[in-house]
This record gives structure tokens, sequence and C-alpha cells, in this order.
């Protein structure tokens, strides 16, 4: 198995690590916003901590798909060359690597619904509501690895990566959805951010 072909960048877009693994492309998420574009100093700072976890659940999903592709290779060079044992290290930073990048998606969640409540647009309120269920699942299964100490005893599947659908105790999680989902949530909130700016900023209003 072979992650898809990919989609070109944006025009102009600043890259990180490997391109063209799978058809999820994405660029560095720099809207370099103002504070006089949000109503106070808090609401800045939750953005700018919103940002920077969107893009590193992307840095992170990123090496998933490079983890995922040596993973591959090392076992396909240990079959050719059996009795070779395979390298099992990007086997293990795979996992690793996607605990991360829920880590990170579940702050993106996070971040985005405190900014909700304290910025006066409606428009970030009805994002997360419209993301609701997903926001939910990316907490459950942080939780999941955040608290495996925990669950050891109580399920028999501690985490499986089949194709891209991420297993934890009968539960199902599609990391190619999630890695898409980031950065839309990203680029709406930043229009309805946008949008809601006042003639001559939120400092003059």
């Amino acid at each position: 198995m072979r992650p898809h072909g990919a989609q070109p960048n944006a025009p102009g877009s600043r890259l990180y690590g490997r391109k063209g693994m799978t058809e999820v492309a994405w660029r560095l998420r720099e809207a370099d916003l103002m504070p006089w574009e949000l109503p106070d100093l808090e609401c800045y700072m939750l953005w700018i901590f919103f940002e920077s976890y969107v893009n590193g659940a992307m840095i992170q999903w990123d090496r998933v798909q490079s983890d995922r592709a040596e993973s591959f290779a090392s076992f396909e060079r240990s079959r050719e060359e059996w009795p070779t044992p395979p390298d099992r290290t990007p086997h293990r930073r795979l996992f690793l690597d996607v605990h991360f990048m829920l880590v990170c998606a579940d702050k993106v969640q996070a971040l985005v619904i405190r900014l909700a409540k304290k910025h006066p647009g409606a428009e970030i309120a009805a994002l997360c509501e419209r993301h609701k269920a997903e926001f939910k699942a990316w907490n459950d299964f942080r939780n999941h690895l955040e608290h495996i100490d925990d669950r050891i005893d109580k399920f028999g599947d501690l985490g499986n990566l089949n194709d891209w659908t991420y297993t934890f105790a009968g539960e199902k999680l599609d990391l190619v959805v999630v890695a898409k989902a980031v950065p839309e949530v990203y680029e709406s909130a930043l229009a309805a951010i946008k949008a809601a700016v006042p003639d001559g900023g939120f400092s003059a209003s």
C-alpha cells in the first residue's frame, strides 16, 4: 500500500517536510493578524496559540505520512532480504507522531471554542457548532492516548492504524479527515475574524 498522490500546494506557500504523500496538501498558516483586528489581548493570544497548534497538527500529519511510508518500506526490504529483521523505528515513531498530531488537533478545538466564547462575532460560535462531533472525537482520542495507563486493563485495542483509520477501544478516527478539517477550521475562523473587524479596528470602536 502506498499513500495517494498529492495535489499541488498553494502558490507561494511555505512548506514543511516532504511533499506529495497524500491528497491533503498544506501550507504553513501565518495570517499575521494585527492586535486591532481582535477585540482584546486575550482573543489575540488565543488566536496566536490556535494558529500555532493548527501548524503543529499539520506538521505532525506530514510526519505520520513519512513514518508510514518508511515503515512499509522497511518491512518490504525485510521480506526481500529475509531473514534480516525490519527496522521497526519508523513503525514505533508512527504511533508517537499520531499521538502528538491528536494532541495538537485537540488543542485546536479547545482554543477555537474558547475564542468563540470571547469574540463578539457569531460566526466562530457557529463554526464550533458545525464541527462539534469532530471536536469531540479529537478530544476523545487524545484522552485515550494521554491516559493510556488507565486504559491498559480495560480495552483490547490500545491503538492500531488500518490504512489511515486510527482505532482505539473499538472507536475509529480517520486521520485524513482530521488533516482536512484542521486547516478548514482555521480558514473559516480567520474569515469570521476578518469579517467582524469594525471600521478602524477594535481599538477605535
